[in-house]
Formats: structure tokens, C-alpha cells, sequence
């Protein structure tokens, strides 16, 4: 039995399907994504986990918001509930860099 072909002379089960993106609502303005739980939210409800790029020091925001001081650096956004899950793997993903067990266990105490 022969399978039938394209014009490219593939078989069909091997053409590439194009990809549909999924549907989702967009986000609301000002809003950051929890690296814990990847839901958005305001940033005034997030903690914002700071890496300086040139020292290298580790810095936590509470309540940040834009008219406040802004630390520079790399940063990723956690619920106070989701910083375990965070902790696990997604700050450190966020961050590109390994977190210090003392900043995970700041958070902790803090949250």
C-alpha cells in the first residue's frame, strides 16, 4: 500500500502541523507573574527578590511599587504563600542563578 503525498513528496503523517496558540486573558497593567504559582497580580501584593548584577548581593523588596525606590538588578515576583513553591526551583529559574539558602529562609520567616 502506498501513502499519499504532498507536493513536496512527504508523506503526510510526517507534515508539521502549525501550532495554535491557547487563548488566555492578558494580564492587568502594572501586573508581575509569581515565579511560585505563574498567576498575575498587582505588584503591591508581590515580594520582589532582587540580584544585583554587579555585586552579585541578594536584596528583598516587600509592597513594591513604581513611585518607591527600585532596587536594580535581576528580579522575580512571589506570592507570600507560594514562596516554597518558588524556593523550589522557579526564583532560582527567574534569577539565572542559584538563591542562598539564608534569602530562602528570610523569605520564610518573613512571609
Amino acid at each position: 500500500m502506498v501513502k499519499k503525498t504532498n507536493r513536496k513528496t512527504k508523506p503526510l503523517s510526517k507534515i508539521s502541523k502549525k501550532r495554535v496558540p491557547k487563548k488566555t486573558e492578558k494580564p492587568p497593567l502594572h501586573s508581575r507573574r509569581c515565579v511560585g504559582c505563574g498567576k498575575y497580580d498587582a505588584r503591591e501584593n508581590l515580594i520582589r527578590v532582587v540580584k544585583d548584577s554587579k555585586t552579585g548581593a541578594f536584596a528583598v523588596e516587600y509592597n513594591t511599587k513604581a513611585s518607591e525606590t527600585h532596587i536594580a538588578g535581576r528580579g522575580a515576583y512571589t506570592h507570600a504563600q507560594c514562596l516554597k513553591r518558588a524556593g523550589g526551583g522557579g526564583l532560582a529559574r527567574a534569577l539565572k542563578c542559584a538563591v542562598p539558602e539564608n534569602i530562602l529562609n528570610m523569605l520564610g520567616n518573613n512571609g
